[in-house]
């Protein structure tokens, strides 16, 4: 098995060298991905191997005999297409992994975009070294941009490799665990080229539909799912009125460069989103302080995360209950046939 990796690792290096010869930087960027998800993917273990050796107390024996459930429900009632992910366990240590960049023009909501061979245009960009993450961060700052720089507790190689079970998911609820599991799992189903914003909003949307769908025989787990998203959901409305009344402001710029008096008000309204959280009471007064700072720091940048993963959640609702009749089974099969996926 470890052969059949090293094989396989060398022929995306290849594809990588194949697709950016006349790109160096992408070329080194592909290559520092490549060698991270490496790794990562030599170092895991299998789990049923692991479980037999009593490596892991009980809760998280059964977190990761909960995995297998969520995979063979995922196909059995939700016609995912099946997987061979999360057969394997990464033990992170208790430290991060991958941290992943995104950046907005300033006055506008408009998001950078990298180009990648297969993916297409990709509005942000993984790195496994923190430090080159903010060094590209840094890079498109003075480009002029809003930037963002933050951590990611799971992703999709979309085949590319067999993604782990990682030790930080056994921390999380049933609930959180089966929803991330869900994300994943859809875009090694439908992953379309150019259109992360699609890519995105449907796993989103899907994989909170499965979630409710899994759990609907312990309604304890269920019942401490929805509280959760509640009041994530809350948090969520008040964030979309945020970018409603930023982007009115965007609108009333002219197009005259003055971008001291555009930043002084722009900064006047990200305060006064900090004052109405506080108002609100939708954080606790730690939380509310990191995203005053993050508000300030990051801009439209951390705004656009919420676009990009729950803009289309209202008229993805619409087309499951119009089109589909609220079946969630008969959606993601319509999806796969109406999509064409990488």
């Amino acid at each position: 098995m470890k052969k059949f990796r090293i094989v396989f690792t060398d022929l995306l290096l290849f594809s990588l060298l194949g697709y950016t010869l006349f790109q160096v930087p992408l070329t080194v960027y592909g290559l520092g991905q490549a060698r991270g998800q490496f790794l990562i993917v030599w170092n895991a273990k299998d789990i049923k191997e692991l479980i037999a050796t009593g490596k892991f107390n009980q809760e998280e024996t059964e977190k990761l005999l909960l995995v297998e459930k969520i995979k063979t429900f995922s196909v059995d009632s939700l016609n995912y297409k099946p997987s061979p992910n999360y057969t394997n366990y990464f033990d992170q240590q208790g430290k991060s992994l991958l941290w992943i960049v995104t950046a907005c023009r300033p006055f506008k909501f408009e998001d950078y975009e990298w180009d990648f061979p297969y993916l297409g245009k990709v509005s942000y960009r993984g790195y496994f070294d923190s430090l080159k993450a903010e060094k590209e961060g840094k890079r498109l700052k003075k480009l002029g941009y809003d930037i963002d720089v933050g951590k990611v507790n799971a992703w999709s190689t979309l085949g590319w490799f067999k993604d782990p079970v990682f030790s930080e998911m056994l921390k999380k609820h049933k609930g959180e665990l089966a929803n991330l599991l869900f994300h994943e799992l859809f875009h090694g189903t439908i992953y379309a080229q150019n259109s992360v914003d699609l890519n995105e909003n449907l796993a989103n949307f899907i994989a909170h539909k499965a979630t409710m769908q899994f759990l609907q025989k312990d309604s304890t787990e269920l019942n401490l799912y929805l509280k959760d998203h509640a009041e994530e959901a809350l948090y969520d409305k008040f964030i979309f009125k945020c970018i409603g009344r930023l982007d009115s402001l965007y609108k009333t710029f002219s197009p005259v460069p003055d971008d001291k008096i555009k930043k002084e008000k722009k900064i006047k309204l990200l305060h006064s989103f900090t004052d109405e959280l506080k108002d609100q009471d939708l954080l606790p007064e730690k939380t509310r302080k990191k995203m005053k700072k993050r508000f300030l720091r990051s801009g439209n940048a951390y705004f656009m995360h919420f676009t990009r993963y729950d803009g289309l959640a209202d008229s993805l609702e619409g087309v499951l209950q119009k089109k589909y009749r609220g079946n969630l089974s008969e959606m993601i099969k319509g999806l796969r046939t109406e999509i064409k996926s990488l």
